[in-house]
């Protein structure tokens, strides 16, 4: 088997581990409610809890990335680590239906002790996957891998509002233990991917020889991206379903809802060709310019149609966002500090998240006037967020010309 083929295996192996991530979240956010109610809460505190899970990945994201980097320096097995971590996280996502029926205080607390520690270890499986991929295949390969590695990333939301239906029907341990295991049994896949990179003919292996990334670019590409996270925040999870339902009923949203991530995942790989030809930061900021059309066509859309079409569109160009933002982390972040950079661009995505919910808690749909401004405000964000990358893209040309 070449060292291509292998690496491809690898990539969509991780792929596989971020789709049941993925489910695990969609698992949780069903059932989060009722969980409350039984420790004694209401169902109003379930956007407290959302909260506070995306503080803890704002924080644990940049945590677990450089400890990515130090775990591949001291002992250059970091396969083993993510598993470890990663059971542990498994084994408490498991135990918070059975937390909800401890009495009183005592489920309580328990109960939120479980969930800060689930997402903090959850995010083991973010950033440093990735970087046990990519840390030593060849710079030009890199692009291509994160999009397969993002395929199950894409699947998991693509699929999230048929899931959520169909586990209103069950109790909330099955789904729990069961969405726990599969997970689980997916990381013991990494054990092949460590033996994968280690076997790599020391050709392919790139540990970055350019010169290290100047703060400023890697400032540049944190902004643009954060102003990405929250226009994509805001788009998907507060615009959409208004937008569709000027077209259709209720009822029939889980029919549209997922065609952001078909975009996503049919953008994504050609995305990396681009990159590839082009450079990261560069595709980085014309996906943004091109997600901007898309979302005006959401705005502006006559028709279903068009509307589906313009779906499609931003959700490809935040596909190509997504894969070019992983190579442009990795490539700012040669020699040595591959997770860190990483790391901190994946908590600059929960921090646009954590925006997000701290707008609805502030009540901003429930004003008329604010409420047609998040309408225009993803639009103005990609446009800012596209100028800060493009000159990002610039300051890589003259650091590294050709």
């Amino acid at each position: 088997m070449s060292t291509q083929t292998r690496l491809r295996s690898a990539a969509l192996q991780v792929a596989v581990i971020q789709f049941f991530f993925a489910t695990t979240w969609v698992v949780y956010v069903v059932f989060l409610g009722e969980l409350l109610e039984r420790i004694g809460l209401g169902k109003e505190y379930v956007i407290w809890f959302v909260l506070l899970d995306q503080v803890i990945f704002a924080v644990t994201d940049i945590l677990m990335g450089y400890a990515a980097d130090r775990v591949e320096r001291m002992v250059a097995r970091l396969g083993p680590a993510i598993i470890s971590v990663t059971l542990i996280s498994c084994a408490t996502f498991l135990l918070l239906p059975f937390a909800a029926d401890l009495p009183d205080r005592l489920g309580l607390v328990v109960f939120t002790t479980l969930i800060v520690l689930w997402a903090s270890t959850s995010s083991v499986l973010r950033a440093p996957p990735i970087v046990l991929l990519m840390k030593h295949a060849a710079r030009p390969q890199a692009p291509r891998l994160a999009a397969l590695s993002l395929l199950g990333l894409a699947l998991g939301g693509a699929i999230s509002p048929y899931l959520g239906i169909w586990l209103k029907s069950f109790s909330p341990y099955v789904p729990f233990a069961v969405s726990s295991l599969a997970l689980a049994a997916a990381t013991l896949g990494l054990i092949r991917i460590q033996r994968i990179v280690a076997t790599l003919p020391p050709e392919v292996r790139d540990h970055g020889t350019a010169k290290p990334a100047s703060a400023t670019r890697i400032m540049l590409l944190l902004v643009g991206s954060l102003l990405l996270a929250l226009g994509f925040q805001l788009h998907v999870f507060l615009n959409s379903k208004a937008q569709y339902l000027d077209f259709l009923s209720p009822a029939d949203l889980v029919w549209v809802l997922p065609v952001f991530w078909i975009g996503f995942k049919v953008f994504a790989i050609p995305g990396s060709t681009a990159v590839r030809r082009f450079g990261a930061p560069k595709v980085m900021a014309s996906a943004a310019f091109v997600g901007t059309a898309g979302l005006f066509g959401c705005l502006k859309a006559p028709n279903l149609e068009v509307l589906i079409i313009s779906q499609l569109l931003t959700g490809g160009a935040w596909g190509i966002v997504f894969t070019a933002g992983i190579a442009t982390a990795l490539g700012l972040g040669s020699n040595g500090r591959e997770g860190l950079v990483l790391g901190s661009w994946f908590t600059i995505l929960s921090v646009g998240a954590l925006f997000r919910v701290l707008l609805v808690i502030g009540g901003v749909k429930s004003d008329p006037t604010l409420a047609t401004m998040l309408q225009w405000l993803p639009l103005l964000l990609w446009i800012l967020a596209g100028a800060t990358l493009f000159f990002l893209s610039k300051r890589s040309e003259q650091a590294n010309p050709t």
